[in-house]
């Protein structure tokens, strides 16, 4: 499986949540971007047949996920806010603002949320120049090399995207 063909089935996975959470119906494509835009490069896109904002999706591993291996344990738990930090610093003087940073996860639900509220992941990070910031892991029965991609992932907000009003109701 190659890097776009992992990243669609990731968001794929974030746009049935996104569709089920606020019953929107988002469908992922690879963008259509051109080079000379001052937007970094957008990994997928989220395309709604009844004209909502389409999402830019850009990916990032939570670094214990590289080519789709699963939580072993030995997952740092500052690696979800350097994360955050490596892509922002990566994308200094680009406008990240129509960004949706999804970090691809490998921690299990529980382990993701005690993460993010111990660190304040999501009070850090609400000033992100981000549009927003989502961690996002399959459910321990999916192994990334089989099947069953159509199950409830889970997702973890850091920063709801904004404005909420233009796709997220508050």
């Amino acid at each position: 499986m190659n890097q776009k063909e992992f990243e669609l089935i990731y968001a794929e996975a974030f746009l049935r949540w996104i569709n089920k959470t606020y019953d929107y119906d988002y469908r992922a494509k690879l963008p259509e971007i051109l080079e000379s835009s001052n937007m970094p490069d957008i990994d997928v896109e989220g395309i709604s047949a009844n004209g909502l904002d389409t999402l830019y999706l850009q990916f990032s591993q939570d670094r214990r996920s590289k080519n789709g291996k699963a939580y072993d344990g030995s997952f740092n738990p500052n690696q979800i806010g350097k994360v955050i930090e490596d892509k922002t610093f990566k994308y200094k003087g680009k406008d990240i603002s129509k960004i949706i940073l999804i970090i691809q996860g490998s921690a299990t639900e529980d382990t993701a949320e005690r993460i993010i509220k111990s660190q304040s992941l999501s009070l850090k990070y609400q000033i992100s120049e981000f549009r927003g910031i989502y961690y996002l892991s399959p459910p321990k029965s999916v192994m990334m090399g089989g099947i069953y991609y159509d199950e409830d992932w889970f997702v973890i907000s850091i920063k709801v995207v904004s404005p909420v009003s233009s796709v997220f109701p508050s």
